[in-house]
């Protein structure tokens, strides 16, 4: 459905569309059902998929705040020996067998929870006094009503600055820069606040981008999530986020596209990624075979790019766009740094 369809705007969408725009519309175009099928909870040879691991980790973790542990190795231990008193709020939970039901929820524990906690620990607060819980209160921007969860956040923010906290890595900071932009719209103060934006397990990866760090305002806000919806029903270009929040230069349609298929890439989890491929038309890369101009032409319009001689320009303009949906200096420290 696109934006414009409905009088309310969920807050995943607009995380969706600042993180690929031409995915955000492959799925509203081709996959009306797809997020719906997903988030269904199954199990494949007695192992948490990816969607039942994600729904854990969040219970796990937010047991974990609540316990306000004085130090990780106790939360750990805590949740290892309480791991029962999860019955009812996690999935499938008497469907398998008990010792894989525990050795998996254990590895969760070890792998996941305590490195996101050592983070939020040292990031957020040391009291751990964080929101886990929350949604927009009558939040309106331009005519539509934004719903949806907020990613965690500290709750003295308005006196201490706001630190937003996404525990997933699959869309890095975004989660939590759209919940920075929500509540700051919502605040009644005009002053600058100030914001860090930090996301699970980022600490620890050694290709970790800096966390943004910035002031917003009541006004600057509401402009910022104004650009961004009026955006969302026709800006369709392929820019995604994980390629300009580590300040990739690019400089041909072939360049992007690699970047775009590289391993753990941008769409790495993209299902429609093989309908703009123009090798995957049903013929071998090599061979003597070459793309007609025709399929080249297709693969450029779908991309939202020129190819030849004018893709750099419209490289650029779909960039100078897309960074206007964020506020100044967002993407300052990290082009420096993969600059050096």
């Amino acid at each position: 459905m696109s934006v414009l369809e409905s009088s309310e705007v969920r807050i995943s969408d607009i995380v969706s569309f600042l993180y690929d725009p031409l995915q955000y519309h492959a799925f509203r175009l081709f996959g009306k059902d797809y997020e719906r099928k997903t988030e269904k909870d199954t199990f494949e040879d007695l192992e948490f998929d990816a969607i039942s691991k994600a729904a854990i980790k969040k219970v796990l973790l937010k047991k974990a705040i609540e316990m306000k542990p004085i130090d990780t190795a106790v939360c750990s231990t805590k949740l290892k020996d309480g791991i029962n008193e999860f019955e009812g709020l996690i999935p499938y939970r008497h469907i398998i067998d008990e010792p894989y039901w525990t050795q998996g929820v254990r590895k969760i524990i070890d792998d996941d929870v305590v490195p996101i906690l050592d983070g939020m620990k040292s990031n957020i607060s040391e009291e751990l006094d964080i929101a886990t819980d929350g949604c927009p209160e009558n939040l309106m921007v331009s005519g539509y009503k934004i719903t949806g969860e907020y990613s965690w956040y500290n709750k003295k923010w308005k006196e201490k600055g706001l630190k937003a906290y996404s525990p997933s890595k699959t869309k890095k900071h975004l989660n939590s820069y759209v919940t920075a932009l929500c509540l700051i719209a919502e605040h009644r103060g005009e002053s600058d606040i100030p914001i860090s934006l930090f996301y699970g397990g980022f600490e620890s990866e050694k290709d970790s981008i800096v966390n943004p760090v910035f002031k917003l305002n009541k006004n600057k806000a509401e402009k910022l999530l104004e650009k961004i919806i009026s955006n969302m029903a026709g800006f369709m270009k392929c820019v995604p986020y994980d390629i300009v929040s580590k300040g990739t230069a690019i400089k041909s349609l072939d360049e992007l596209y690699g970047k775009l298929l590289e391993r753990n890439g941008p769409w790495a989890y993209f299902d429609f990624k093989n309908m703009f491929a123009a090798e995957d038309l049903g013929h071998a890369d090599g061979d003597g075979f070459e793309p007609t101009q025709t399929q080249e032409r297709c693969r450029v319009a779908d991309l939202g790019h020129a190819d030849g001689d004018g893709f750099e320009g419209k490289w650029e303009n779909a960039l100078k766009i897309y960074k206007s949906f964020f506020p100044d200096g967002y993407f300052k420290e990290k082009e420096k740094e993969a600059g050096k």
